[in-house]
């Protein structure tokens, strides 16, 4: 409910500001801006924009944080082509050169400011799941159309990454939370996950340390329709 409440009031106060983001700094130290109605002191965090280098799979993408020294954590996505735009609020946003940012400014006692922008450039691996990008698209329930992952960076075990994964629809994105997107292991992570795209294949291994223990589980894509599920067709206890 307070996750609600934050990413409600912050869409509504500053819309125009994340749309329409001129890219200059305020000279506003994060610690003493006050922008937030009374009694909502616990809204005065930094924002922080984010914007990409280049479109992402037709989308232009802008990204409000909520950083003061530590840059990963709470983030709102907002996603945009000639056909469709749509929200999505991430709580552990990040990347490499982001975590290497935060890095520099805690070593220096530095914050960032209120309205500080940054330029990334887009960048991603040929790995299925893409923990260097922030966001991604892939075809995750073999249907033949991408979804959009997002990165909650470094929330995984030993420092990998998990994923929010969503269908994408008109106005909307759309979160999967059936399993295997969310199974017994937690959330889908690229720890423990494997694809076998010819087969339509998922398998989450219970897995801790370096090697896999305790088994896995085997889903494979079901389609009828429109619609996709996933069947359990194997399960491994060794």
């Amino acid at each position: 409910m307070k996750e609600q409440t934050l990413i409600l009031y912050i869409i509504l106060t500053t819309l125009i500001t994340i749309v329409g983001c001129s890219g200059k700094e305020r000279n506003i130290d994060c610690l003493s801006g006050n922008y937030a109605p009374k009694d909502f002191d616990r809204f005065n965090h930094p924002r922080v924009f984010v914007k990409f280098d280049k479109p992402i799979n037709g989308y232009n993408v802008k990204v409000m944080c909520f950083p003061k020294q530590e840059f990963m954590g709470q983030a709102i996505l907002y996603f945009e082509n000639d056909s469709n735009r749509f929200y999505i609020y991430n709580q552990y946003f990040g990347t490499r050169y982001l975590d290497s940012l935060s890095r520099s400014y805690i070593g220096n006692n530095m914050y960032y400011r209120d309205r500080t922008t940054i330029t990334l450039k887009y960048t991603q691996n040929n790995e299925y799941l893409d923990g260097e990008a922030p966001f991604f698209f892939r075809d995750v329930d073999f249907d033949g159309v991408e979804e959009l992952l997002i990165t909650n960076w470094g929330m995984g075990t030993k420092g990998s990454h998990e994923y929010d994964i969503y269908k994408i629809a008109s106005q909307n994105a759309i979160p999967l939370v059936n399993a295997p997107f969310y199974n017994p292991t937690g959330k889908m992570s690229d720890y423990n996950t494997e694809f076998d795209t010819i087969h339509k294949t998922i398998i989450i291994h219970k897995r801790s340390g370096s090697i896999y223990y305790g088994g896995y589980l085997k889903y494979k894509a079901v389609h009828q329709g429109t619609q996709t599920s996933f069947s359990i067709i194997e399960i491994s206890n060794n």
